[in-house]
């Protein structure tokens, strides 16, 4: 969520300074080249207008410092973006349908268990507990992840082999 709305805000801001650079080249061209144009609008004398007195100077300071700040927060900024959104790199799209496959596995386990219970037949709760444990182990990151995977894709082979 925090990384949508962060593309979301960066798209909004570029937006907003693409406006405000028309805005600025909107001025630069309505202004007429004269020789007040040493003089920095908005602080000029009331008697000036700023049509005689917005230049090139004018218009870089207005487009160039926003574009400066951004290029400075965004570089502050990277860093803790790469740092956010780093996965590790043995997650692989098998494993992840590995985890997927003992969820679904799991909650189609539950639901018989209760139509079960349901129907006055006996409950066995030894496969919930057995795919809870393998579900734990599987999101479990531990120093021999890569192991337990293996583990279980050993264990589920034919549910895998059967689903992909």
């Amino acid at each position: 969520m925090r990384h949508r709305f962060s593309i979301y805000m960066k798209r909004s801001l570029a937006a907003l300074y693409f406006f405000w650079f028309l805005l600025q080249l909107g001025f630069l061209f309505y202004s007429n080249e004269s020789e007040d144009n040493n003089l920095f609008w908005p602080f000029i004398p009331e008697e000036e207008s700023m049509r005689n007195t917005y230049g090139l100077t004018e218009f870089l300071v207005y487009t160039g410092v926003p574009l400066v700040v951004a290029l400075v927060i965004s570089l502050f900024t990277a860093k803790k973006y790469e740092e956010e959104t780093e996965r590790p790199q043995n997650n692989h799209r098998h494993e992840t349908y590995l985890g997927a496959l003992l969820r679904e596995k799991l909650r189609a386990e539950e639901l018989q268990q209760e139509l079960n219970a349901l129907r006055n037949q006996p409950v066995n709760h030894e496969k919930i507990k057995e795919l809870k444990a393998d579900l734990e182990k599987f999101n479990s990151h531990g120093i021999n992840q890569w192991l337990v995977n293996a583990e279980l894709k050993k264990k589920y082979k034919e549910d895998l082999d059967t689903h992909t």
